[in-house]
């Protein structure tokens, strides 16, 4: 999992923290998570959350999905997806769509890797166009149609 929002010359102290069961360990990266992306927020006006999918993340997504978050100043991205359509079992998209983005949550926007390509190497230069840093005028419409920074 990324947040994006710090400069690149921040690090961040390691610090090993055990928990009882996944739940509160779910609830605390929630917790450290929503923390970063109100910095993010403050910071830029906007805060970009790079997610993986899988089983494993659901009781996190679920978890931040609960935060009081500046949601509409959120951008949510894959950082992977099986080549299924959105409504395939096997869908990181709606694995994220319905653990994550619900309730106001729902307000964050959701750019998802999969598009009507029939195969993910025919899609990849769309991709690439629609996330790839660009001139400031390139960007500024970028951001106006998916609300995306580069900063």
């Amino acid at each position: 999992m990324v947040v994006t929002g710090m400069k690149m010359t921040e690090t961040a102290a390691i610090t090993r923290r055990d928990f009882a069961n996944n739940s509160s360990l779910s609830l605390q990266l929630a917790e450290d998570i929503g923390a970063q992306l109100s910095t993010a927020i403050e910071r830029r006006g906007m805060a970009t959350l790079a997610l993986s999918g899988g089983s494993t993340p659901k009781p996190l997504f679920e978890a931040l999905a609960q935060l009081e978050l500046d949601w509409a100043n959120v951008v949510v991205l894959q950082v992977d997806e099986r080549w299924v359509d959105a409504d395939h079992k096997d869908s990181n998209a709606a694995l994220i769509q319905q653990h994550l983005l619900q309730g106001a949550a729902a307000n964050a926007r959701f750019v998802s890797l999969k598009t009507p390509a029939d195969d993910p190497f025919l899609a990849a230069s769309a991709l690439n166009e629609l996330l790839a840093p660009r001139s400031e005028e390139h960007t500024s419409e970028l951001q106006s149609q998916f609300r995306i920074s580069y900063a």
